[in-house]
């Protein structure tokens, strides 16, 4: 308990600062447990880790993706491909005798350029659409995967966009 114009002890800013950590980490763990769900999607969460939608996006914005409802023409998506995840914005939807296909580009796209290496590809793979970015947060989890990376001696991986 403080006096009236006291300062509070240094315990008590110190239970404070744990439950401040707690309840973040318990926010985090809920929004972990429940954001696939209710954001129909296996990736609710994301970090750019490439120039490649600059300049709307860029290198550690953290991104929510929702599942929820198809993507149209000019939204910003996430979608699998080789083995990683790639964030670009729809510019085409096509039809083919084996079902839809998105053709998909990079905000950050030279003159001419009219398609990404990755475009055309099926419908399916596609993980969700961008609703919410938050600027830079993620960097710290890109610093860390470095990190990793150097203690490791990994080679360095291809960038996803």
């Amino acid at each position: 308990m403080t006096a009236v114009g006291g300062s509070k002890g240094e315990g008590s800013l110190q239970r404070e600062a744990l439950e401040a950590v707690v309840v973040v980490a318990a926010v985090v763990v809920l929004v972990l447990l429940v954001a696939p769900r209710a954001l129909s999607t296996s990736v609710p969460l994301a970090v750019v880790a490439s120039y490649s939608m600059e300049p709307t996006l860029h290198v550690g914005d953290l991104i929510l993706v929702s599942g929820v409802g198809k993507p149209k023409v000019g939204d910003v998506i996430v979608f699998a491909a080789g083995g990683q995840l790639i964030v670009h914005r729809l510019v085409r939807i096509e039809e083919s005798g084996a079902g839809l296909l998105y053709v998909t580009r990079g905000d950050y796209c030279y003159p001419g350029c009219l398609k990404d290496q990755y475009s055309p590809f099926p419908a399916g793979r596609a993980v969700g659409r961008v609703e919410l970015v938050v600027p830079y947060v993620g960097i710290p989890k890109l610093l860390l995967e470095k990190l990793v990376m150097v203690l490791r001696g990994s080679p360095r991986p291809p960038a996803p966009a």
